[in-house]
């Protein structure tokens, strides 16, 4: 027998036990689960769900420090925190602290992401600690900052 070839009479001689098993305890593919771990999975799609989102929609916001490239691209979103239902809260740092675009960037973002479907209330956190560096800057963003500078 080759590596990585599977007996087939160990393999068959399993298949025919599970149906057995199967059979005698009339078990179908869902009654293995239970009702918690159904809507704990159900949370879990909900809030990877409604993270697409919000990093769909960071990406429709610019760093005012460097007005080509979004806050998700420039690595300034340290956290994206949702607590079901609809709040979600974020931790952001800026590029450049003492740029004078960042005032009115938080209520941006707050608005911006509040509109999203699944999302009733956004809260803004904005981090200092770890200061912001060129080391959480995305491929593509890091390709969009050469061709441009």
């Amino acid at each position: 027998m080759r590596l990585g070839q599977k007996d087939d009479k160990e393999s068959s001689f399993k298949y025919y036990y599970l149906i057995q098993i199967s059979a005698t305890q009339n078990l179908k593919p869902t009654d293995s689960m239970s009702n918690s771990s159904k809507k704990r999975n159900a949370g879990k799609r909900q809030r990877q769900a409604i993270e697409r989102r919000i990093q769909n929609a960071l990406t429709t916001i610019y760093d005012p420090a460097t007005p080509n490239i979004d806050l998700f691209n420039m690595g300034m979103i340290y956290d994206i925190r949702i607590e079901l239902p609809g709040t979600v809260e974020l931790d952001l740092a800026y590029s450049s602290p003492m740029h004078p675009g960042n005032a009115g960037l938080v209520e941006e973002v707050e608005a911006t992401i509040s509109e999203l479907d699944g999302v009733e209330i956004c809260k803004v956190n904005v981090v200092t600690d770890p200061p912001w560096t060129l080391d959480r800057v995305s491929d593509h963003a890091r390709v969009n900052m050469s061709v441009v500078n």
